[in-house]
């Protein structure tokens, strides 16, 4: 797996426009502002001022140089770059459904629509259930592959809406990238000495831990490529998750394309877990303990593996509560991540809750 050597700034934009357009009143919302993130993991690791100058400065510097020029008020952006309860903010949706549409330029008509519908369906909805047939009615399809989504009324008509009216939606989005993109672009060279930092200490984890694929293991993310590109994320930076056209390439008889997304922080971070005393790191793994969803959730899991929609479906919540849900468990080093096509399997990882438990009783002194 080989990193690409710089950001890919029309995600960048739709990142940090998310950061900025989200709703402080939704509580699902999972995009922070580098401030808000500097807070919560100085907190978390007990960061140094200057160990979270380093970490969270040069985005902090990134995000309000292009914030305070943008010419939109949060709420005008709201519609399109925020996250309340799908995987993907609808732009980021959007986004990586016309750089699939640039793959098949020959599409047209029922055909097309049928594509944009799937490829709307794979960035919004966790394991989509985009089955080949049914699409020669892309409208009815589209709405047939939300009723079981575990979304809310309103998500789902909301979703209907980017679809039936994705010409508009993208144009508007577009509209916005192209006056973002410059703001961006003169502030990356504020993020270069976070990027010199995040090569430096991603080369030592990943050689320490055997290569990339043992470092993905080791947090419990399995891919089914043998090789992907590595796009580094600026703001997402703590993130870590595999992108993929999958669910639209296949119906265009097209390969698959894969990538990992790679938070420029996330090893960095990953280091400064590792130096907290034996009972501080219990902390991740007590902490995705500590929701009664979550333990729900390993439970189900103790049972045997699951798909990440028949999590939403058993659990009755929506994608994106149960993605910050899997993250978490994640994080604690509970869950397994396995990519199989289409889909996400999650399994229980048992000698970590093993291990967990053993720790516990040798810190609390039992027998």
């Amino acid at each position: 797996m080989t990193f690409l050597p710089g950001l890919d700034v029309d995600l960048e934009c739709c990142l940090l426009l998310e950061c900025f357009a989200g709703d402080p009143a939704q509580a699902d919302d999972p995009a922070l502002t580098p401030a808000q993130l500097r807070a919560h993991y100085a907190r978390r690791f007990r960061l140094s001022d200057a160990r979270a100058d380093a970490l969270f400065g040069p985005l902090e510097a990134a995000y309000d140089a292009v914030t305070s020029r943008l010419p939109f008020a949060p709420e005008a952006l709201r519609a399109d770059f925020s996250l309340p309860e799908a995987n993907a903010s609808p732009a980021c949706a959007m986004l990586l459904t016309e750089r699939f549409l640039a793959r098949v330029p020959d599409a047209t008509g029922t055909a097309r629509r049928a594509l944009i519908g799937r490829r709307l369906l794979g960035a919004l909805l966790p394991d989509p259930e985009t089955a080949d047939a049914g699409w020669g009615d892309p409208e009815a399809a589209f709405v047939q592959a939300l009723v079981g989504a575990g979304l809310s009324d309103a998500a789902k008509w909301a979703a209907c809406d980017l679809f039936f009216r994705y010409e508009a939606r993208r144009d508007a989005m577009l509209d916005v990238l192209a006056q973002t993109r410059p703001l961006l672009e003169q502030a990356v060279p504020l993020l270069e000495p976070l990027m010199r930092l995040f090569r430096e200490e991603t080369d030592e984890v990943v050689a320490h831990a055997g290569g990339v694929q043992a470092f993905l293991t080791r947090y419990g993310v399995s891919l089914d490529a043998a090789d992907c590109p590595i796009q580094p994320l600026a703001f997402a930076p703590s993130r870590i998750c595999a992108q993929s056209d999958v669910t639209c390439a296949r119906a265009a008889g097209l390969p698959e394309r894969q990538q990992l997304l790679w938070g420029l922080l996330f090893c960095p971070l990953a280091r400064d877990e590792e130096r907290l005393d034996p009972t501080e790191a219990l902390m991740p793994a007590l902490k995705a303990l500590a929701d009664p969803r979550r333990m729900q959730i390993l439970s189900m899991l103790a049972r045997g593996p699951l798909y990440g929609q028949e999590i939403v479906r058993r659990m009755r919540l929506t994608p994106a509560t149960i993605s910050h849900h899997m993250a978490e468990l994640m994080h604690g080093g509970l869950l397994d991540a396995r990519k199989e096509g289409v889909r996400y399997r999650y399994a229980l990882r048992r000698d970590r809750v093993d291990a967990l438990a053993d720790a516990l009783r040798e810190l609390l002194g039992g027998a």
